[in-house]
């Protein structure tokens, strides 16, 4: 009779087995340092806020502040998600993606003005500022953006649609915890 195979727990498997995530961050200490600063830069949306119609360089300041934040975004919410998948039973990782879920929720809640604004400035106003040298790399997504202006809320629903991330996702997350990590299946015994 054949001995029955288990699988190893995920801290057993041979590293040459898993991902290698050290194109995005080193080590999990790498990750915390860069969250933290990632954090910080939250607040620096107020910055911009009223400001979107001023010109085209202000505009354009306010695109590529949250274009370098969006793309820091993503490198730290690959490898929490990567991480917490290797291992959903591991809380550090579990941790480390409810982290950065908070986070995001809050960074979208901060910059939930953007779109309402730059739609409310003047057509006759963003042709002149679309013409400008400062815009160019946003040009395709500016144009794009302006014809969904009849589908986009006021500033005010906006952010309540921002607000609602975290929960909207949480019964997802809720199954996939249990379902991964906290049921115990038996073994199959065959004939």
């Amino acid at each position: 009779m054949s001995k029955t195979k288990t699988l190893p727990r995920r801290d057993q498997v041979a590293e040459a087995d898993t991902w290698d995530l050290a194109s995005l961050f080193p080590n999990d200490e790498a990750w915390e340092a860069a969250f933290r600063k990632w954090e910080k830069r939250i607040s620096g949306y107020d910055k911009f806020r009223g400001r979107l119609g001023d010109g085209p360089k202000a505009l354009a300041a306010a695109l590529k502040f949250d274009a370098l934040f969006d793309r820091a975004g993503e490198a730290l919410g690959n490898y929490a998600s990567l991480k917490s998948t290797e291992d959903q039973s591991n809380s550090n990782y579990q941790r480390m993606i409810g982290r950065f879920h908070s986070a995001a929720s809050r960074a979208g809640q901060a910059a939930s003005y953007m779109r309402p604004e730059i739609l409310a400035i003047p057509q006759p106003k963003m042709a002149k500022m679309l013409a400008d040298r400062a815009l160019k790399p946003f040009r395709v997504m500016l144009v794009r953006m302006r014809r969904f202006k009849k589908h986009t809320l006021s500033k005010r629903e906006e952010e309540l649609l921002a607000m609602q991330s975290e929960m909207a996702s949480a019964t997802n997350k809720i199954f996939t915890q249990l379902n991964n990590s906290d049921l115990k299946f038996g073994m199959v015994k065959n004939e």
